[in-house]
């Protein structure tokens, strides 16, 4: 009876110990998770930065119009002042023009030599002959008179025709009377006076409208300038423009990962909460299935159905504690608590049933008793690979959870997840002791 007694205190102690190991590791993985999860501050920061740089972009699209308006504004006064420049450039070929006609007489008298006659038709008949120094501004005199005019000295003398060889006639006399030597020279003084007029309001002209050309040569590269600065500043804006465009991709699609990372994780962390609450009932079933067969034993003796129970109790552990680590990620190498490999997985999985296998396929395939796949017990390991029942050809490991499923991690990208057991690359099983 003491015998029964001490096994009876023995099961309650072996199921606080199962309650313990259960609840203590699942619900502090589901804290570790919990913590791991994005806070509502950073939420709202990434939704924040988020539209901040939304924002951002629209102003920069705004800029951009508006940057595009003034560069047509700009453009159409450059084309406008293009037009003044040429215009100008006209007007002052033009007037190089005039200025060219007034000076060819002295041009063509210049090229004769200093102080030579220039002689020009008199009306009334006749040639007015002046003679011209280099630099002299008026040289060609009409001469109202008949005959040929001389400037000597700042005089003129109005010489008539010689016809057919005769003596010339008076010295101021025409075809049609006498001209008077005093009305002579003062027709010639007037007549230099009206040259050096024309000449100096043609030069005049010419030069104010070089200074014009000038002018409008400055306005029209101000404007190019003004356009050119503008072609950069919107091209300098289009480059921004792109870059938020990127920037502001890029931070949505952050805020959208962060969302929904922290509602997963909430969703995960609620089904963790209820799987640890389901292990922690089939812990507390096993513990008192366990203390009923060690009173059992008290009073039949019988050993082997003890030992068989509390082998099964171990895997119900093993396949419950596993049920708890769904949907965390296959990382290679990994035995939690973040993330796992197959054999990672089934090792912490047999570890909180008390029971030590190592980090391998091949060792774990060993680590028991290999059993038919038609008497597969909760826990038990299921093994795949090429087909040969030899460690070195395991490639993968799942826990066997009932009806026909299994907890395994798959593969890189993938997370902890039940699957059916039936596979086309399934080898065998074992049962960890």
């Amino acid at each position: 009876m003491q015998s029964v007694e001490r096994c009876g205190r023995t099961g309650v102690v072996v199921a606080g110990l199962v309650c313990c190991l259960v609840t203590g590791v699942a619900v502090p993985a589901v804290a570790m998770r919990d913590r791991l999860g994005p806070s509502r501050e950073e939420v709202a920061r990434a939704r924040s930065k988020a539209v901040e740089r939304s924002k951002q972009l629209g102003e920069t699209r705004a800029l951009l119009v508006r940057a595009r308006t003034t560069l047509g504004r700009l453009s159409g006064e450059a084309r406008k002042l293009v037009e003044v420049y040429n215009r100008e450039r006209i007007k002052a070929a033009r007037a190089e023009e005039l200025l060219r006609k007034a000076r060819d007489p002295i041009v063509a008298a210049g090229a004769a030599g200093a102080r030579q006659a220039v002689t020009l038709p008199v009306q009334g008949g006749g040639i007015a002959a002046i003679p011209f120094q280099p630099g002299d501004r008026a040289s060609v005199i009409p001469v109202q008179a008949a005959g040929t005019a001389s400037l000597q000295d700042g005089e003129m003398a109005v010489t008539p025709f010689q016809e057919s060889g005769e003596a010339a006639m008076s010295p101021v006399q025409t075809a049609v009377g006498v001209v008077p030597p005093q009305a002579a020279s003062v027709s010639a003084q007037s007549a230099v006076s009206d040259l050096q007029a024309r000449l100096l309001q043609a030069e005049i002209a010419y030069g104010a409208q070089r200074e014009a050309v000038e002018r409008a040569a400055a306005a029209r590269k101000a404007a190019e300038e003004a356009v050119a600065g503008q072609t950069a500043e919107i091209e300098r804006i289009v480059a921004e423009k792109a870059r938020l465009k990127r920037q502001t991709r890029a931070d949505t699609s952050t805020a959208d990962r962060i969302v929904a990372r922290r509602q997963a994780v909430r969703k995960w962390s609620k089904a963790a909460r209820q799987r640890a609450r389901l292990g922690k009932r089939r812990s507390a079933a096993v513990a008192r299935k366990r203390a009923r067969f060690v009173a059992a034993r008290g009073e039949t003796g019988s050993v082997r159905p003890l030992h068989a129970t509390w082998q099964a109790a171990r895997g119900d552990i093993a396949a419950d504690w596993a049920l708890t680590q769904l949907d965390k990620p296959y990382v290679w190498a990994a035995t939690g608590p973040l993330g796992y490999d197959c054999s990672g997985l089934t090792m912490q999985a047999w570890a909180r049933a008390g029971v030590r296998i190592d980090h391998w396929t091949g060792t774990q395939w060993t680590s028991g008793q290999h059993v038919q796949i038609t008497r597969l017990r909760r826990g038990d390991l299921l093994f795949f690979g090429t087909g040969a029942r030899s460690p070195g050809d395991i490639s993968h490991v799942g826990i066997y959870i009932g009806r026909g499923l299994m907890v395994h991690a798959p593969q890189t990208g993938d997370v902890v997840r039940v699957a059916p057991i039936w596979r086309g690359d399934l080898v065998g099983a074992t049962r960890p002791v």
